[in-house]
C-alpha cells in the first residue's frame, strides 16, 4: 500500500515537473546548459576583432560600423528588437540612465549603438517609433540586412532564438568595442548592472584590463529569476523558477525512497542501535 502511494506520488510529481518545464520553455531558456553555453560563447569572443559591417540608422542612412570607432573612441553596442514590449524597452531605458552618468564622467569620449537584430521587422521606421516610445538619448538606433546582421552577431557572440510566437529569447548583453574594433568586454544584465559598464569604460581609459565577470552561473543569471510585470512596468521575482527547482528536488528524494527506502531505513536503524 505504501509502495503504491509512493509510486503514484512520483508520477504526479513528474507530471507537475514537466508542466513547469514546458512553461519554462514558453518563457525561454529551456535549460541551464543552454544559458551557460550562451555566456561561454559570448565571452570567448572577447579580444577578437569584428568586421567593418554596413548598417543603417533610423533615418535609413547607411554607415559602416568603424565610422563610430575610427575616431579613437570605444563603441558600446546593446541589442534589442523593436517588437519587444517588455525586456527591450527596459534595456533601452537602463542604457539611457547609465549613459547619463557615463557622459557626466567621460564626456563624449565614447559612442553608443542600439542594434535592432530582428532584420524582418527592425526597419528605419520601426527604429524611429521605438525611440519615440522608449527614449534613447546619446544612442544611435541601427539595423542591417539579414546577411550583415547574422555576420555581426556571430562575431560578437550574441545569443538569440526566435520563438513560435515571433518573439525572441536573447541575452541581455552589451558589447564594448575598442577603437581597433576588438571586443574589449561583454557585459550581461545591463538592466541591473549599469555600474559594470561604467567600471568597464573607466578601466578602458586607464589602459587596464576589463573588470572580471561574475564567477558563477548563479551570479550571472540572477536577473533571469525575474519576470516582467506589465501592470507595474517592473521586474518581480518569479517564484515559478524556485518552485520548479523544489519540485525536481522532491522528485529525486521520492525516487530514492522508492528504490532504496527499505535499505536506508534498515541502515538508519543499525546506526541507532550502535549508538545505544
Amino acid at each position: 500500500m505504501k509502495m503504491g502511494f509512493v509510486a503514484v506520488l512520483v508520477v504526479a510529481l513528474v507530471v507537475l515537473s514537466q508542466a513547469d518545464l514546458w512553461a519554462e520553455r514558453g518563457r525561454g531558456w529551456q535549460s541551464a546548459d543552454t544559458l551557460k553555453e550562451a555566456f561561454r560563447n559570448a565571452e570567448t569572443k572577447e579580444g577578437r576583432k569584428v568586421d567593418d559591417i554596413e548598417l543603417f540608422d533610423e533615418e535609413g542612412r547607411k554607415f559602416r560600423l568603424y565610422g563610430y570607432i575610427e575616431d579613437g573612441r570605444p563603441l558600446v553596442v546593446a541589442y534589442i528588437y523593436t517588437k519587444c514590449q517588455s525586456v527591450c524597452p527596459l534595456i533601452t531605458q537602463s542604457m539611457e540612465k547609465t549613459l547619463i552618468d557615463a557622459r557626466a564622467e567621460f564626456g563624449d569620449r565614447f559612442n553608443v549603438i542600439l542594434l535592432g537584430f530582428d532584420t524582418e521587422n527592425d526597419t528605419p521606421e520601426s527604429l524611429r517609433e521605438f525611440r519615440k516610445r522608449y527614449g534613447g538619448d546619446f544612442i544611435v538606433f541601427a539595423g542591417g540586412t539579414k546577411e550583415n546582421m547574422k555576420r555581426l552577431l556571430l562575431q560578437t557572440g550574441f545569443y538569440y532564438k526566435k520563438r513560435e510566437d515571433g518573439m525572441f529569447d536573447h541575452l541581455d548583453m552589451v558589447t564594448v568595442l575598442s577603437p581597433e574594433g576588438r571586443i574589449y568586454k561583454q557585459i550581461f544584465g545591463i538592466r541591473r548592472n549599469g555600474d559594470l559598464l561604467l567600471k568597464t569604460l573607466r578601466r578602458f581609459y586607464e589602459g587596464s584590463p576589463p573588470p572580471l565577470s561574475p564567477a558563477t552561473l548563479l551570479e550571472r543569471v540572477k536577473y533571469l529569476c525575474y519576470r516582467y510585470d506589465p501592470a507595474t512596468g517592473k521586474y518581480v521575482f518569479d517564484y515559478s523558477v524556485v518552485a520548479g527547482a523544489l519540485i525536481q528536488l522532491v522528485i529525486m528524494v521520492a525516487i530514492v525512497m522508492l528504490v532504496w527506502g527499505g535499505r536506508i531505513k534498515a541502515f538508519a536503524r543499525r546506526i541507532l542501535k550502535r549508538g545505544d
